[in-house]
């Protein structure tokens, strides 16, 4: 169950025509809150290539398949660049508050990842172990959640304006604040 105590399971995914990495929480932490800070790459016969333990809770992940780099958008704030072979990580970067998608551009050699605080990071692989970032787009507030076209190169990101949270009760102390109705934006990015 997604909100018991026997959460175990995948969160988000990307794959290559030679692998498929996915998120991965086995475990409960912090008072019930989930933690994801595992990735588990399997080739597509299902056979398991790799787990990366990377000790962050991980929101969003994309994968350069050329040069076996796996991006992870982390909640505390940075950005990690693994190598999927040798399963360890290659450098961490600066990125937006309230991260949750990542994607990469293979065309251009460009990572990126959505933050909730309304911006989206870019990142540049200057060569398979050197990464930069190219700069912070601004988006809108809440815009976290990210999909990534590589035919047209557009990004997508989605947000809602939220009202106020109700007051806590018994049965949710920790109410989520309501999506204000007609409020829903698509954000087409593009370069």
């Amino acid at each position: 169950s997604v909100y018991g105590r026997n959460w175990d399971g995948y969160g988000d995914a990307t794959a290559t025509p030679d692998h498929i990495a996915a998120l991965f929480s086995g475990r409960w932490a912090n008072g019930g809150k989930y933690s994801w800070e595992y990735v588990h790459v399997f080739s597509w016969s299902g056979d398991l290539v790799a787990v990366l333990r990377l000790d962050r809770d991980v929101r969003g992940i994309a994968l350069d398949r050329a040069h076996g780099r796996l991006f992870s958008a982390c909640a505390n704030g940075n950005f990690v660049v693994s190598d999927v072979q040798k399963e360890t990580v290659v450098t961490m970067l600066p990125i937006g508050a309230r991260a949750d998608g990542a994607g990469f551009d293979a065309s251009k050699g460009l990572a990126f990842t959505s933050n909730g605080e309304g911006t989206l990071t870019v990142v540049r692989a200057d060569s398979s172990d050197k990464f930069s970032v190219v700069g912070n787009i601004s988006t809108a507030v809440g815009a976290r959640t990210l999909a990534f076209d590589p035919g047209s190169r557009r990004i997508f990101t989605i947000t809602a304006t939220l009202g106020e949270a109700p007051a806590p009760t018994q049965e949710q102390p920790r109410p989520r604040r309501p999506i204000v109705p007609g409020s829903f934006r698509l954000l087409v990015l593009a370069d």
